[in-house]
C-alpha cells in the first residue's frame, strides 16, 4: 500500500499540538555533545522561503526473509520518512514515481543507478537494510547525494528490539540533519511539561514530537 506520508506527518503534528497544550517547562537535550549546543537551530517549518529538498525513501530491504523482518522494513522506512518530513527541510518523492526499488535490488552504492533518481527529481536518497536474528534487529541505513552519485553517510545499528526500532531511526535522522545543516537537530531531545489531565498538576516528559509521553510525578490525595 502506498502511503501519503505528507498527510500522515500533518496528522502526526496535529496530535502533538493537542498533547502539548500545557505549559512547556524546559527541553532536555540528551546525547548531544555540549559543543554542539552553541549551533543549535530551531526549524521554522512555516517559513515560505524555505526550499525543501526532494528526498526519496524507498521501503527498506528485508535481508532475513521473514514476515517479521518484512514488517519492520516497511514500518521503519515509513517512520524515518515521517520524521524527516516533520522537520520542514524535505519533501518526499512519491514512491509510485520510482524507477527502481532498492528493497528488491540492492541498497549499496554499487547497486544503485543514480540517474533513475535524478530523473524523478530526487536530490537525496535513503536506503536501508533490515536483519532480524534471535530476536535481535540490525539496521543499516545510508544517505546518498544522487546528483554527485556519492554516499554522504552510512550507519549500522546492530542491537535493537524488533518492536522498538524508533531510537535507531531517530539517531540516523540526527545524522542526516547534521550532514545537511551542520547541526544535530532535536530528534533525541525530550520535552518536560505540566499536565492537569488527571486532576492534579503533574510533570510529564515526551519525545520532541510528542511521542512516548511518560508521567514523572504523581500526587496522592
Amino acid at each position: 500500500m502506498v502511503l501519503n506520508l505528507e498527510k500522515k506527518s500533518n496528522i502526526y503534528a496535529s496530535g502533538r499540538r493537542r498533547l502539548i497544550t500545557i505549559v512547556v517547562l524546559t527541553v532536555w537535550i540528551l546525547g548531544v555533545p555540549a559543543d554542539g549546543l552553541a549551533g543549535y537551530d530551531y526549524i521554522d517549518i512555516t517559513n515560505p522561503f524555505l526550499k525543501k529538498i526532494p528526498l526519496a525513501v524507498p521501503l527498506f530491504k528485508d535481508m532475513t526473509g521473514s514476515a517479521q523482518s518484512a514488517g519492520v522494513a516497511e514500518s521503519a522506512a515509513d517512520l524515518l520518512a515521517e520524521i524527516l518530513v516533520y522537520t520542514g527541510y524535505f519533501k518526499l518523492v512519491d514512491r509510485q514515481a520510482f524507477l527502481e526499488y532498492p528493497d528488491q535490488t540492492g541498497i549499496t552504492i554499487q547497486a544503485l543507478r543514480f540517474r533513475n533518481w535524478t530523473g524523478i527529481g530526487a536530490e537525496l536518497l535513503i536506503t536501508g537494510g533490515v536483519w532480524i536474528e534471535k530476536n535481535n534487529l540490525r539496521l543499516e541505513l545510508r544517505l546518498f547525494d544522487t546528483f554527485k552519485g556519492v554516499r554522504i553517510v552510512g550507519r549500522r545499528y546492530p542491537r535493537n528490539r524488533p518492536d522498538n526500532f524508533r531510537p535507531a531511526i531517530l539517531r540516523f535522522c540526527s545524522e542526516v540533519i547534521y550532514h545537511i545543516t551542520g547541526s544535530r537537530g532535536l530528534f533525541e531531545s525530550k520535552i518536560a511539561f505540566i499536565s492537569s489531565g488527571g486532576g492534579a498538576k503533574e510533570i510529564w516528559v515526551c519525545d520532541f514530537d510528542g511521542h512516548n509521553p511518560r508521567q514523572i510525578t504523581r500526587t496522592f490525595f
